[in-house]
């Protein structure tokens, strides 16, 4: 007696979904490392974006902010 699915003629369901290979677990690693890296960029973006609006003549005079500022805002 062959072990099938409660559908007659149909082969066994695998249950059990596969292990992940060692290449495939390498491939989740990197795309981890990469978002948390984006993250980390965008973060560092941010904070200087913001240290630019709130505080703007501790790091440049008025008109090069402002020309600062434009320049960050096409880049969004």
């Amino acid at each position: 007696m062959s072990s099938s699915s409660p559908v007659t003629g149909f082969p066994p369901a695998n249950w059990f979904l596969a292990s992940p290979t060692q290449e495939e677990q390498v491939l989740q690693l990197r795309f981890i490392m990469e978002v948390a890296l984006l993250q980390a960029y965008f973060m560092q973006i941010d904070g200087t974006l913001n240290k630019l609006t709130t505080e703007p003549s501790a790091y440049v005079g008025a008109g090069a902010f402002r020309r600062v500022i434009i320049g960050v805002m096409k880049l969004w």
